[in-house]
């Protein structure tokens, strides 16, 4: 078991991923998938690509880590609380329409 452990985790030092928060992790993908940077993630652009970015992130974190909606609102440019939450109910309810 220890050195499945060392072997995860020299793979995970590899990839360049060793020690970085799960958050983070996250938001990275999110970022790649939506051909966006960091920057313009938590920017306080309207433009329809970063607000689908960003309703992604509030998704995975609150699903995926159980963060808080203030937790989400300080990692993504220090929003409140109900604007994670409006992001996260409109990411479900377009889920749901396909």
């Amino acid at each position: 078991m220890r050195e499945q452990f060392r072997e995860a985790h020299e793979l995970l030092k590899v990839a360049g991923v060793a020690g970085v928060p799960r958050w983070k992790l996250i938001l990275r993908e999110v970022c790649a998938s939506h051909g966006v940077t960091m920057d313009q993630l938590i920017s306080h652009n309207r433009s329809k690509k970063f607000i689908d970015a960003r309703m992604l992130a509030y998704y995975r974190l609150h699903k995926e880590l159980g963060l808080s909606l203030p937790q989400i609102g300080r990692y993504i440019g220090d929003r409140d609380h109900s604007t994670v939450y409006y992001g996260i109910k409109r990411y479900e309810l377009n889920l749901r329409r396909g």
